[in-house]
């Protein structure tokens, strides 16, 4: 166990997790799931029992008490215990920005006893309910949920740097509509201005002022979807000039903020 959890650790730094994905799943009773696991992968159970075959070689049995690691590449088989269907909540990933393969990371498949299983499957409720109703709901804020997750799971504890990249992109969350530089940032945190953007890439893999423009854009969808203008819309996450909104949000989403907007009326 203790390489293990060395392994789980190195995925808290230099942000180690990327193509992050968060899908729920469901095996009726009366079928069973074969399949080549292509990435590595947090199986989170959450109705339900069952019996879980890797590669043909170790079985282990999952209910809603436990999580079980996949490595990548391995071949599962899977079939529920009840006469009720198995349902599972399934959190797969690669390994990116690391020096460590994916296996040197974790190196293998295992089965641990959830010390708080009840707050994980909140969390795990709660992400998935804002992915299913948001498409837009951007990769960087669904890392940093996701660490929150891990580091409940694993128990491993936030760093001040973890806590302080955490102010900072709540800070960020409410000066949306505001005019926001690096200096003023940093000013307001008490750093350097390239302390602060240093911090903040070592997290999580980019910089503060690129961060801040992704949740504009993703706030900006939301007003867009809700019937706002798109000059409304530019106006309230900190952009006076519509025009240079527009063109920031082809660039980002390879669709104009207006035909998201035009969509929307039309479907509702």
């Amino acid at each position: 166990m203790i390489e293990k959890m060395r392994g789980i650790s190195s995925l808290f730094q230099n942000q180690a997790l990327k193509n992050i994905n968060l899908i729920q799943v469901t095996v009726t009773s009366t079928e069973a799931l074969h399949c080549k696991f292509s990435q590595g992968g947090f199986l989170f159970p959450i109705k339900g029992r069952a019996q879980l075959t890797i590669d043909e070689q170790s079985t282990t049995y999952l209910t809603s008490s436990y999580v079980q690691h996949i490595e990548s590449g391995s071949s599962l088989h899977l079939f529920s215990l009840d006469q009720v269907d198995f349902e599972f909540l399934l959190l797969s990933y690669t390994i990116g920005n690391s020096t460590m393969s994916s296996k040197e990371c974790i190196p293998n498949s295992f089965h641990i006893k959830l010390l708080e299983a009840k707050k994980t499957h909140t969390m795990l409720k709660k992400m998935m309910e804002r992915i299913t109703s948001n498409h837009h709901y951007h990769t960087l804020t669904l890392e940093l949920e996701m660490r929150k997750l891990l580091n409940t799971v694993f128990h491993q504890p936030d760093t001040s740097e973890q806590q302080f990249i955490e102010s900072l992109c709540n800070y960020m969350k409410e000066k949306l509509p505001t005019t926001i530089t690096l200096k003023e940032l940093a000013t307001y945190f008490g750093k350097a201005p390239a302390q602060l953007s240093h911090l903040f890439y070592k997290h999580l893999g980019i910089r503060p002022i690129e961060y801040l423009i992704q949740l504009r854009l993703e706030k900006a969808t939301e007003l867009l979807k809700q019937g706002d203008s798109v000059q409304l819309a530019a106006a309230k996450v900190g952009y006076d000039d519509a025009l240079y909104f527009s063109r920031l949000y082809k660039k980002y989403y390879h669709i104009r903020p207006s035909e998201v907007r035009a969509y929307h009326k039309e479907v509702c």
